[in-house]
């Protein structure tokens, strides 16, 4: 993506019912605009990771927002068939308490559809790519190492999603609070593996110097 290096040889398919979590329900409190329906030459915001993600080897994807109404920033191609069957929008009502509660909306509705893992990650990193989504689920389900329970993205010792969470973390996920992420459970968590990635490709867009790298990386 991007003419970004990606040093990782994918193959075959997802051997793993690995369902991705797209959290898109933030308030984008920070930036104060939605930022997720900000232009790019590539389109909006909130449309790029997805556009890559919908291609992956995941099993399906749940796409976690604040209101029922299918997001403005959703490219319109995947709203008809057959990429829209690859998705489904999970509302959730009390996303403004905080990313915990759009995390549990996510896992029980992936444990509705028998996940046996899930990949969560955010509609704000628009520079994930497919090859570092597929990735991460190939590293997961590599026989070789049967005890990794999570697979982490990571720059200069920074974790970052996108993130792969085995079923046996479910619960623990579902203790979440607040805006409380992950990142406690992967810290106290032993039985992890580290996926290396270029900085530029975890950018999180959080406010306008984000918003104006992003448009430097990407050029427009």
């Amino acid at each position: 993506m991007y003419g970004f290096i990606c040093p990782w040889t994918i193959q075959g398919e997802s051997l793993m019912k690995t369902v991705a979590i797209y959290l898109a329900a933030g308030m984008s409190s920070r930036m104060g605009r939605d930022k997720l329906s900000l232009p790019t030459k590539a389109g909006p915001v909130g449309g790029l990771a997805f556009a890559e993600v919908i291609r992956s080897k995941v099993e399906h994807i749940l796409v976690i927002t604040r209101t029922e109404t299918v997001p403005g920033w959703m490219p319109e191609r995947f709203t008809k068939q057959p990429e829209a069957a690859r998705w489904t929008q999970i509302t959730c009502r009390h996303a403004w308490k905080g990313q915990a509660h759009s995390i549990s909306e996510g896992i029980l509705q992936a444990e509705l559809r028998g996940a046996e893992a899930v990949l969560i990650l955010l509609a704000d990193q628009p520079l994930v790519s497919e090859k570092m989504i597929n990735a991460a689920l190939e590293i997961f389900e590599d026989p070789a190492e049967p005890a990794t329970d999570i697979v982490i993205t990571s720059y200069n010792g920074i974790y970052a999603p996108p993130v792969v969470f085995s079923e046996k973390l479910f619960s623990d996920l579902l203790k979440l609070k607040g805006d409380e992420g992950a990142k406690s459970i992967i810290h106290r968590h032993e039985r992890k593996r580290i996926l290396t990635a270029d900085p530029r490709n975890l950018l999180d867009i959080d406010n306008e110097e984000d918003y104006r790298r992003l448009l430097e990386i990407t050029g427009g």
